[in-house]
């Protein structure tokens, strides 16, 4: 087994420059299985019918030896509902990946390092993340490539079925974990239980349409661990008018990313880095706009599509099997 036998959940919907960019990228590795996951245009943009199919197309740009498998809803159902059924979709197959969203830089570097802690830590359940991306650039501390995080960080990432299995994305223990105040006991930070109190909480409203939260809270119910390497091997494109949550480019987007090639070196120890954690905090979340700002987005559209909402429950009632979460 090498690098190219870890599966690829490649995920993209509506911008074909992004795809192809990953198509390149993907190139250097030349993965034997590629699973691809878009979402249908949504109602009423005519003009998304298109860029959905040229997205699509992109992924024929597959030109080395390799399996594609592919999963189109037959109608728009959402990027929290998306995600959440293509990461079901995969492990139904795989026990372990490689997940890329399409507005995502990676270093290729980054497989070679997925690859080696996929193997390292499969059997280790505390182990939730394995993450290329690291907020703060660089944090090297008694000479390990890695740190552990407790939280989940996840643009240009991999995780395990045994994760995925457990992860409840319709964050049904989110009322008893808020009206516990368990988010302190959790993570010791007052600033922090807050910061992911106000996202949960929007999130289980649908306020948020996303599926990352509910796996964030799922890891902090089980006391999963993230996986960060040492350096910065991913940053974010995705910012911007064709982006569905993201609308404004910050700093802890862009981070310069770096090679990191093997031997990986390991810590002694699996302790989370508070350090680092608190770091990243104020780098990567406290950078964010105020709560309220947070809010206005979502707001917005639910002003301009009453369907948006509660997109767990809602935007497919009766839904098929395969996109049952």
């Amino acid at each position: 087994m090498d690098v190219r036998d870890v599966p690829v959940l490649l995920i993209g919907f509506n911008r074909p420059e992004f795809m192809k960019v990953q198509i390149d990228r993907l190139r250097l590795i030349a993965p034997r299985r590629v699973y691809f996951a878009s979402d249908a245009p949504r109602e009423g943009r005519p003009a998304e019918a298109d860029l959905v199919e040229k997205t699509r197309s992109a992924v024929d740009q597959i030109d080395w030896e390799c399996d594609v498998l592919r999963d189109y809803p037959e109608v728009n159902i959402g990027p929290g509902v998306r995600i959440a059924t293509a990461l079901r979709w995969i492990f139904e197959k795989e026990r372990f990946a490689v997940i890329i969203e399409d507005d995502v830089n990676i270093h290729h570097s980054f497989f070679e390092f997925a690859y080696q802690m996929l193997v390292t830590f499969e059997d280790r359940a505390d182990v939730h993340t394995v993450t290329g991306y690291n907020p703060l650039g660089r944090w090297e501390r008694a000479g390990s490539d890695i740190f552990f995080s407790k939280v989940q960080h996840l643009w240009g990432w991999a995780t395990w079925k045994r994760v995925i299995d457990r992860c409840d994305f319709h964050m049904k223990s989110w009322p008893a974990i808020r009206d516990a105040n368990l988010l302190y006991d959790i993570l010791g930070s007052r600033s922090q239980a807050a910061f992911w109190h106000s996202r949960f909480d929007a999130t289980y409203n649908g306020l948020f349409d996303t599926w990352d939260y509910p796996y964030i809270l799922q890891s902090f119910i089980d006391e999963g661990k993230c996986i960060v390497s040492r350096v910065n091997m991913v940053n974010y494109l995705g910012a911007g008018s064709g982006s569905t949550n993201t609308l404004t480019l910050r700093p802890y987007m862009r981070v310069k990313i770096d090679a990191m090639e093997p031997p990986f070196n390991l810590p002694q120890f699996s302790i989370v880095d508070r350090l680092a954690d608190e770091r990243i905090f104020k780098v990567r979340y406290e950078a964010e706009q105020s709560i309220l700002q947070q809010y206005l987005t979502p707001i917005k559209k639910l002003v301009s599509d009453p369907k948006h909402g509660k997109f767990l429950v809602e935007r497919l009632p009766g839904p098929p099997a395969k996109l049952q979460l």
